[in-house]
């Protein structure tokens, strides 16, 4: 804000009844491009937001989580009785290095030089 002595914005969104806000619409399933829409603020600015405020960044992960708790435990109690869908998805989410269904494999380009260690000829043994 160019105005001097404005609050920042973030500071308008500390308020109870903002944080209420931001949880909520984590609970119904925005992810931070949508909130920052509904906001009305680029979602570059929402991350400086959480950066700066703890209360902000807490509301929103907090939303998040009560709305993913249910689902992850359905999930995972579905995964113990053999369901191999839900096996499948619980090991790309909880260690998706090592369970994607796409390997990603980076490799440097680098100029291997090798020297000719083998003889022209080789020695007969009889």
């Amino acid at each position: 804000m160019g105005l001097r002595g404005a609050k920042p914005g973030w500071i308008e969104w500390e308020k109870p009844t903002k944080l209420a806000l931001l949880r909520w619409w984590a609970m119904e399933g925005a992810d931070d491009v949508a909130i920052a829409a509904k906001i009305g603020i680029a979602v570059s600015t929402f991350y400086e937001w959480k950066k700066k405020s703890k209360k902000i960044s807490e509301a929103v992960a907090r939303g998040k989580e009560e709305t993913d708790a249910p689902i992850i435990s359905v999930l995972y109690q579905l995964a113990l009785k053999g369901e191999p869908w839900a096996v499948t998805m619980w090991l790309r989410n909880r260690q998706p290095e090592r369970f994607r269904d796409k390997q990603e494999i980076s490799m440097k380009h680098e100029t291997v030089v090798i020297h000719d260690s083998i003889p022209d000829s080789i020695p007969d043994h009889d």
